[in-house]
């Protein structure tokens, strides 16, 4: 009776085990589940030999069996059965690790989308974390479109940056029709049932992309954009990643939003300084145009320099402005036909001083105050307001400086016609050390003598009211009486 139990049981074990490794093979996870499922595959198919032994052992009656096999049927599924638990212990390590790395990246992304207002910088920590901590190996994020038909691209990673086709602008409404039917936003962008539904998986399709995931960025009820994770062979998205994806695609809706905001704030803050700008220039008709050509003489050369988008957007403003003080200026000054006497220079020489106390106290104007005060700066320390000498005189003051006098002397004036340009690069040349930062100098007449003053944009608005900088203008207007 005894022994019929134990067979009885033994087939139930091997029944129970078939049944495992059917589960085991057929069902599919994410790494840490796979690796776990071959440990089970090896555990079960060694139990069930154990077992399909001890059966073999069972209806024999020779001792040699006893010897041989009664030990392994025992032993062998106690030690992977351990090997399994243990295999289960580090999982769990692993997956609680992989959860604070998600927590720690979520931190980080939050941190940034808060504090930093450029959106190039925030998508690109975003989307290097999702591919570092997901399975994915492609991201890319979309911003909608003005007319809100299209997205277009603001940063790809990853294999996303390989695709073979032109993946910059995507349609936007029936991907956003598909995602507003869908609770978490997060939809499978390649799946069959979206074929001839969304446009997007055609172009991915073209793209050699075969698996896609998109997800809506929404902030306070308003779809701002989307993100985009490929993948080149087929998977099936966890919980915790989907979770996490949603995470990082709320951050990125807060930098969007935050980003369009302060676009909008520089849009206002470029109109006012052009308008400002024009002030100047109806203040003293002499200088007509004076303000905008130091504006670009003094961007490209920071361009030149390779300095950073905020200093090459503050050169650009600070040009604009730099003679801002000559609107405290008596006009009878100003428009003065002749000669200046010494009281009257000093007076205007007061432009300085006067534009500095106009700018400092608006904080739009204020990082820029040191190029208007500054300006007249001499590098050998002659010059005023301050007297100031060297690398004392702040960067972009010292090229600020060096667009003041070039268009100077190159532009014309209603008594006089401007010189060649390069006479004036031979007077630049001259004054090297005196005058003007002697590096500087070098890389200014560099840059005009070989014309390759590119267009660079100062990607300041959200109505494009980008500023372009052209080559040297061939009929620029001079500044004399404010450079002395």
């Amino acid at each position: 009776m005894i022994a019929m139990l134990d067979v009885a049981m033994r087939i139930l074990n091997i029944c129970a085990c078939a049944v495992g490794i059917y589960f085991a093979l057929f069902r599919h996870g994410n790494p840490d589940q796979n690796r776990l499922r071959y440990v089970f595959l090896l555990t079960l198919f060694s139990f069930a030999a154990a077992n399909v032994i001890a059966l073999v052992y069972a209806f024999t009656n020779l001792p040699v069996f006893h010897l041989l096999l009664s030990y392994p049927s025992t032993i062998i599924p106690m030690l992977l059965i351990a090997n399994l638990l243990l295999t289960m212990q580090i999982i769990e390590k692993n997956r609680l690790k992989n959860r604070e790395r998600k927590l720690i990246a979520l931190q980080h992304i939050g941190t940034k989308a808060t504090n930093a207002l450029d959106l190039q910088q925030v998508s690109k920590l975003a989307l290097n974390e999702i591919l570092e901590i997901s399975q994915f190996d492609g991201a890319a994020l979309y911003t909608l479109a003005k007319n809100k038909d299209y997205l277009e691209l603001v940063r790809s990673e990853g294999v996303f940056r390989q695709a073979v086709i032109d993946l910059s602008v995507l349609p936007a409404k029936e991907l956003f029709f598909v995602l507003d039917s869908v609770e978490n936003r997060l939809i499978d962008i390649c799946n069959p049932e979206y074929r001839g539904v969304l446009q997007i998986c055609d172009k991915m399709e073209a793209a050699g992309i075969k698996n896609a995931f998109a997800t809506q960025l929404v902030n306070q009820q308003e779809t701002v954009g989307v993100v985009v994770l490929t993948r080149r062979d087929r998977i099936d998205l966890q919980l915790d990643e989907q979770q996490f994806i949603t995470n990082v695609a709320t951050w990125l809706s807060v930098a969007t939003s935050n980003a369009k905001l302060y676009e909008g704030l520089q849009t206002g803050y470029l109109k006012v300084t052009l308008a400002l700008s024009k002030a100047i220039e109806a203040k003293d008709p002499y200088t007509c145009g004076h303000s905008d050509s130091v504006a670009k003489f003094s961007a490209n050369l920071a361009s030149h320099l390779e300095l950073s988008k905020s200093d090459i957007e503050r050169a650009y403003i600070g040009g604009l402005l730099h003679d801002i003080g000559k609107i405290g200026i008596p006009d009878a000054i100003l428009n003065k036909p002749g000669s200046l006497t010494d009281e009257e220079y000093a007076i205007i020489k007061e432009h300085s001083y006067k534009g500095f106390e106009i700018t400092q106290p608006v904080d739009a104007l204020i990082n820029i105050s040191d190029i208007v005060i500054y300006h007249h700066e001499r590098f050998d320390g002659t010059g005023y307001p301050l007297g100031l000498s060297g690398e004392k005189i702040p960067l972009l003051a010292r090229i600020a400086t060096l667009a003041d006098a070039f268009d100077a002397m190159t532009s014309d004036r209603p008594y006089r016609k401007g010189m060649p340009a390069e006479k004036a690069l031979a007077i630049i040349e001259q004054n090297k050390g005196a005058q003007f930062d002697p590096i500087l100098a070098t890389h200014f007449i560099t840059m005009v003598e070989d014309k390759q003053q590119r267009e660079y944009a100062v990607d300041l608005t959200d109505d494009e009211l980008a500023v372009l900088f052209d080559e040297n203008d061939e009929n620029p207007v001079d500044n004399e009486r404010a450079a002395g």
